[in-house]
């Protein structure tokens, strides 16, 4: 399975509707690594994603790095994803694996909706790197549930420049250490977000500048707590936070 689907339909500009249902019963193994990465790269006509059904699964973080990477990449006039991924959405026990949706939906302008929630156990490095960066037309977040964070740039830019987003559907009660950089610029320009859930950093370790510039130019938000960091001690902890 691996590859299976990657950079299929990249940059067909003229691809509007791929009228496909894709159904996968189960990955096994090592079969998972990149099935989807670029496959809709630079598809920039298509408005509605196919609908892709996949099963309850266990992503393992050595064999399905990437899966998602750069899928609907510069889609832009997509509005829509279509689907049920629902070993990600359901099953609380998943290690997501580094990259996984990284740069999914950048520069995705008018997408309104995605995936609508994840519970999983841990994060690894770049899994949710600007993954949706630029999407314009995105109102609200999926609900996200922050636990574990072992790597650097998890959520690096993952909202930057989503300049209609209002609803932050993340909880962040993170018992892990943070790593350098996890979270920079992840809602950086997000200029309509008026609040965010309270931010519990239940750890004393954290890497340089791990929260730099989470909030740049967030203009109306009106308040964050952070709570669980008063012993930390790291170079550039809040740099540029608001």
């Amino acid at each position: 399975m691996a590859y299976a689907f990657q950079n299929t339909f990249y940059r067909c500009i003229n691809l509007i509707d791929t009228n496909v249902e894709i159904n996968i019963n189960g990955f096994g193994g090592n079969s998972g690594g990149a099935v989807f990465h670029s496959t809709f790269y630079g598809c920039t006509s298509i408005k509605k994603t196919p609908i892709i059904n996949l099963p309850t699964w266990s992503l393992d973080s050595k064999y399905y790095a990437s899966i998602f990477a750069n899928m609907f990449y510069s889609c832009s006039s997509l509005e829509e994803f279509r689907g049920d991924i629902a070993g990600i959405e359901n099953d609380i026990n998943i290690n997501l694996p580094g990259n996984v949706f990284q740069n999914m939906f950048i520069n995705c302008f008018k997408l309104k909706k995605a995936f609508n929630k994840l519970y999983p156990t841990g994060f690894n490095q770049n899994c949710f790197a600007n993954t949706f960066q630029n999407c314009m037309n995105l109102e609200e977040t999926p609900e996200i549930e922050i636990k574990n964070l072992p790597s650097t740039n998890t959520f690096a830019m993952t909202f930057n420049g989503c300049v209609n987003l209002k609803k932050v559907n993340i909880k962040f009660n993170i018992n892990s250490s943070i790593l350098a950089t996890v979270f920079n610029n992840t809602f950086s320009g997000c200029e309509n977000i008026e609040e965010v859930s309270e931010l519990k950093l239940n750890t004393t370790t954290f890497g340089s500048n791990a929260l730099q510039y989470l909030f740049q130019n967030c203009y109306k938000l009106k308040n964050v707590k952070i709570s669980g960091h008063e012993t930390a001690n790291a170079t550039g902890l809040f740099t540029g936070l608001f």
